[in-house]
């Protein structure tokens, strides 16, 4: 919200793609390109110098919208009445996101949490493999795939049961609330997968209690998810209870 004849930020640029939905009155805007390619938050440079290659000056007026790329010089004012518009900031991914999500699969080498040797000691070369291995294995689906499953919604906040607290039997009935379908995952002592941020990690033989429910788009009664997953009543009573 802006009042008549008052200017914003001065000219700068966003670390995100922006989009600006103006919803009344109208905006002049001066937009001019990048000076610095893809920049990100914790940048190792900053753009000083301003960039002088105007793209676009004009006015947005009531309904209008205006899409600025990250890195993209920018500026807005309002003339003689007042202004609104609305700022929708998107993170795209990165390939230094990419290494992140590496990394954090790393974590699962027992080689690759080993001390590193002091001074001019020899890396392993067990290690070495173990990396490359990682490097060559990289595959985008399942980034994104991981990338859904582990949005996290600002104002929602989930346990991993709804029956917490409250007395679980055979007749409870459990629900997905997951807005996409969390991987399983196996590591050296059991299953993991992720939900809304939060990693769970289980036994090998509640696989198939997990695979059920997150097969269901239903209510599932608690007796009917032992039956289908084939583990027991009172194993499944208790995971519930999670």
């Amino acid at each position: 919200m802006s009042g008549p004849n008052t200017e914003g930020f001065d000219l700068h640029w966003d670390d995100h793609d922006v989009f600006i939905s103006q919803q009344f009155g109208s905006k002049e805007w001066d937009v001019r390109s990048y000076t610095r390619k893809y920049p990100i938050r914790d940048d190792v440079e900053e753009s000083q110098e301003q960039s002088q290659d105007i793209i676009w000056q004009g006015v947005l007026e009531q309904s209008q919208a205006l899409y600025i790329p990250r890195g993209w010089w920018h500026k807005a004012k309002t003339s003689l009445d007042y202004s609104c518009h609305l700022t929708f900031g998107i993170t795209q991914s990165t390939y230094l996101d990419l290494i992140r999500y590496l990394l954090q699969k790393a974590k699962f080498s027992v080689s690759m949490r080993a001390d590193l040797p002091k001074d001019d000691g020899q890396i392993d070369q067990e290690v070495l493999r173990e990396f490359q291995s990682l490097l060559s294995g990289v595959n985008l689906q399942e980034y994104w795939s991981n990338k859904r499953a582990t949005l996290q919604p600002r104002r929602v906040k989930h346990s991993l049961s709804y029956g917490v607290g409250v007395p679980v039997d055979e007749d409870t009935f459990i629900e997905p609330t997951f807005f996409h379908v969390p991987k399983i995952e196996t590591f050296s002592e059991g299953i993991f997968f992720e939900v809304f941020g939060q990693k769970w990690k289980f036994v090998f033989k509640t696989r198939c209690f997990f695979e059920t429910i997150f097969s269901q788009s239903s209510p599932l009664s608690i007796k009917e998810l032992s039956n289908r997953s084939g583990l027991p009543l009172a194993d499944c009573i208790a995971l519930s209870k999670v």
